[in-house]
């Protein structure tokens, strides 16, 4: 998983007014989250064997087409 051990808060000086802003980045690692947990984890948890095809199909990493083929969701549902 990438560092993200940032607080949720922080404060930045924005070079052109030159006033403080605090910024909260929790949406920023939820997105980091997701797309390391999309892109990286359910491809290998696919290729693992372990899970059934109706386990997979529950949890949304793969999708079949209406010709039967099988396809890796890399994407978060909110993504696609």
């Amino acid at each position: 998983m990438p560092n993200i051990n940032k607080p949720n808060n922080y404060t930045t000086k924005d070079k052109y007014t030159n006033l403080k802003v605090i910024e909260d980045n929790a949406e920023a690692i939820k997105e980091r989250r997701d797309k390391h947990y999309w892109g990286h984890e359910v491809p290998k948890l696919v290729a693992s064997g372990i899970y059934g095809q109706d386990t997979m199909l529950q949890q949304g990493w793969i999708s079949i087409d209406d010709f039967g083929a099988i396809t890796i969701n890399t994407k978060p549902p909110s993504a696609r």
